[in-house]
């Protein structure tokens, strides 16, 4: 089992408390073994395809709630050439964040998530952490666990999380 470096009281005690709560531990242990991995880590492909995703579900289409439903406000157009470009835009992303190898180990993927969650919350309750990743689980893997991959049509209509992904 890989033992994670508890981050230091200098970066906040809220932050700490969050970064090594057992339920954020343990959710993103639980993505950790769903994705695929070369060697027991993390490729640059497959951190690319799942930040495009994450990007595509944060920035894309805000959900907003309507009648006790969450939806999204807007279509989103991807064509190939638009996730080549954002690929090719991430890979800044991927030397920072893989510390310049091959591949990300799970200590690494970790750091990686907990920052994407820093940026996308508001507060610094658990509670929040804790839905953001579980509206991002929703909208990346299937029912299986299995992380889904992005429909290659010229034009995806989203009307729900669920519609932004395709099954392998």
């Amino acid at each position: 089992a890989t033992k994670f470096k508890a981050l230091q009281p200098s970066e906040g005690s809220w932050r700490v408390a969050i970064h090594n709560s057992r339920a954020l531990v343990q959710i993103l242990r639980r993505w950790w073994e769903a994705l695929p991995k070369t060697m027991g880590m993390l490729n640059k492909k497959t951190y690319l395809t799942l930040n495009v995703m994450i990007e595509l579900v944060l920035y894309g289409s805000m959900p907003v709630e309507k009648d006790g439903t969450l939806l999204l406000q807007q279509y989103v157009t991807l064509t190939d050439a638009d996730r080549y470009a954002m690929e090719s835009f991430m890979e800044e992303d991927w030397r920072t964040d893989s510390k310049y190898s091959k591949r990300m180990d799970e200590v690494l993927f970790r750091q990686w998530m907990l920052s994407i969650l820093d940026m996308w919350t508001e507060t610094t309750e658990l509670g929040e952490y804790v839905d953001l990743i579980t509206m991002l689980a929703t909208a990346l893997f299937d029912e299986a666990g299995a992380l889904m991959e992005l429909g290659r049509e010229d034009e995806v209509q989203v009307t729900t999380l669920a519609d932004f992904t395709k099954e392998k």
